[in-house]
């Protein structure tokens, strides 16, 4: 069983993927990733009466997302598969929503990240009317969905080190350095 966790959007999702079954629980979160997260493992897992020590490989979106929502998958896969001994997978939001179509969703205020299949990520100020994704005025939200992962190994995704597991943001942190105070020199 592969346990699959994405924390990149507002849309939490934990998979619990099986040879011939799956299972997967989502939530919309905007604060608290981490425990939503690990809340729904341990429902998926109870409902299937299994444990976490049954999985034979974890995966972990690892964004572009929110800051904090991207290293809650990552940092929880990460060091699940390190203490059980296990393969980790990685793959970006764009593919969980959608790997073979245009995808955007929000980046920053007024912009968003838009991929077209086999192109690189770019920023733009208007939303492409012919992507699918999530954000404001989306009719028909998509969000990071980990049951995707099952696709996505079935084609040949390969597993990484844990410690090479990190969040991929793709823009700089909204965060203002300070200001020198006078007089006080560093």
């Amino acid at each position: 069983m592969i346990v699959a966790l994405s924390t990149s959007s507002p849309m939490v999702g934990v998979a619990l993927i099986g040879d011939n079954w799956s299972r997967v629980a989502q939530e919309q979160s905007s604060t608290n990733a981490s425990g939503v997260c690990l809340k729904l493992l341990d429902e998926l897992l109870s409902e299937v009466k299994m444990a976490v020590s049954d999985a034979t490989a974890f995966a972990a979106d690892i964004g572009p997302g929110s800051f904090i929502g991207v290293r809650v998958s990552a940092t929880l896969a990460k060091t699940m598969a390190f203490a059980l001994g296990k393969p980790c997978y990685v793959a970006s939001s764009f593919d969980l929503i959608d790997p073979n179509s245009v995808v955007s969703f929000p980046s920053k205020k007024g912009e968003w990240f838009v991929r077209e299949p086999g192109s690189e990520v770019v920023r733009v100020t208007e939303r492409p009317k012919n992507s699918v994704g999530f954000g404001t005025g989306v009719e028909n939200p998509v969000y990071p969905n980990p049951l995707r992962f099952g696709e996505l190994i079935a084609h040949g995704l390969e597993p990484v080190d844990p410690f090479a597991v990190v969040p991929e943001y793709l823009i700089e942190p909204s965060i203002s350095t300070p200001k020198p105070i006078p007089g006080v020199h560093a």
